[in-house]
């Protein structure tokens, strides 16, 4: 499941015919969430099941088992499903200036601008074991474990001058 949330208002003007000003702000939101096969519980890499051999020894049980044509019997056969959920935040303000002066000799085209943008995310990780019953996941006790929760953010502030001059 997601959701998105999006928000952006710009402001033009134009004080005088040579120069023109913009602001814009924007806040941008995204929530996301999503269930995965994290691994089994025994440990086994399930990059490497895939790539050996499926038909053969624990191969053949462990794959047969994520295809729902096999019971677990064993805890070591859970299968562990996990969230991953992620809370994304944006947002900022950007500041323009131009400046255009056209004349016989020259012309000059002067920008500058300013921008303060800040994000945000929060990462929340779980996973729980699962029981595989007659092709039906089965959450197996009340167990949730924590694998990643982490918030992190960062600020920027840039800014820039440019001049297009021709004589």
């Amino acid at each position: 499941k997601w959701q998105r949330t999006q928000f952006q208002a710009e402001w033009l003007a134009k004080p005088t015919p040579l120069l023109q000003a913009r602001t814009v702000v924007y806040h941008n939101y995204l929530d996301r969430a999503w269930q995965k096969l994290n691994g089994i519980q025994s440990g086994v890499n399930l990059h490497n099941l895939l790539l050996a051999d499926p038909t053969s020894g624990n191969n053949a049980i462990y794959m047969s088992i994520i295809k729902g044509e096999e019971d677990t019997s064993i805890e070591d056969q859970h299968l562990m499903i996990g969230t991953n959920d992620r809370n994304f935040h944006s947002f900022g303000v950007q500041h323009t200036l131009k400046w255009e002066k056209h004349s016989s000799q020259y012309s000059s085209r002067l920008e500058m601008g300013i921008r303060y943008h800040g994000d945000r995310v929060i990462r929340l990780h779980t996973q729980s074991p699962y029981q595989m019953i007659s092709s039906e996941l089965i959450p197996y006790g009340d167990e949730l474990e924590t694998l990643l929760h982490s918030d992190t953010h960062a600020n920027a502030l840039a800014a820039y001058v440019h001049e297009d001059l021709q004589f």
